[in-house]
């Protein structure tokens, strides 16, 4: 029986443990909505209270997790100042060039998708910002570039890490993106308004 119960506890103390370390993951206030036909597009979106349209948060994550790794403790703020957030998902764990290019491409389709679902979800479609954390920085790069004129922002967590990441994979959108500069390299900037 002493086992059993210090197991129990052992579990208990994990799991407080791992919350205050890593965080509590938000509850969407929309789950896994399809933005394509693919089983892989779907994302969740988290509304700030209020009836002003929102600017919107485009957030992809980090490698091997899911769009549901969203945590209070950006989260929180993030939607007590007015901003809508859109976490998306493809491949959740992108492996090669193949996988990117898929990923880039569902960028797209979430980005058209975003737009077109704007007065049902009560998205300002002319304040979008794009962020990721390492795999979501690099499968929203390329939208992120794109120079649409409704991207206002861009913030991009552990961009492009070292080792773990090819940056030949890049290289026809860095050599093209005017926001690109030897002053800020994309794997050592975190964030910028593009707003004047």
């Amino acid at each position: 029986m002493r086992p059993l119960i210090n197991t129990a506890i052992f579990l208990l103390i994990a799991t407080f443990s791992a919350t205050a370390l890593f965080g509590q993951v938000k509850t969407s206030t929309h789950s896994k909505v399809s933005y394509g036909p693919e089983d892989r597009q779907w994302l969740n979106l988290y509304l700030p209270s209020g009836s002003a349209p929102a600017p919107v948060f485009i957030y992809a994550h980090h490698n091997g997790s899911t769009a549901d790794d969203v945590k209070n403790s950006w989260a929180d703020p993030t939607l007590a100042a007015g901003t809508a957030i859109v976490s998306w998902e493809s491949i959740a764990k992108v492996q090669g060039l193949s996988d990117f290019q898929i990923c880039a491409a569902d960028a797209k389709v979430m980005f058209a998708w975003v737009k077109e679902n704007a007065a049902t979800y009560n998205f300002d479609i002319d304040k979008i910002f794009i962020g990721g954390q390492s795999r979501g920085s690099f499968v929203s790069w390329e939208l992120a570039h794109s120079l649409d004129a409704a991207i206002v922002g861009i913030y991009m967590g552990q961009a492009l890490p070292g080792s773990s990441f090819n940056e030949r994979l890049l290289e026809p959108i860095t050599e093209s993106a005017p926001l690109c500069s030897p002053l800020f390299p994309a794997h050592h900037y975190a964030a910028y308004h593009l707003l004047p």
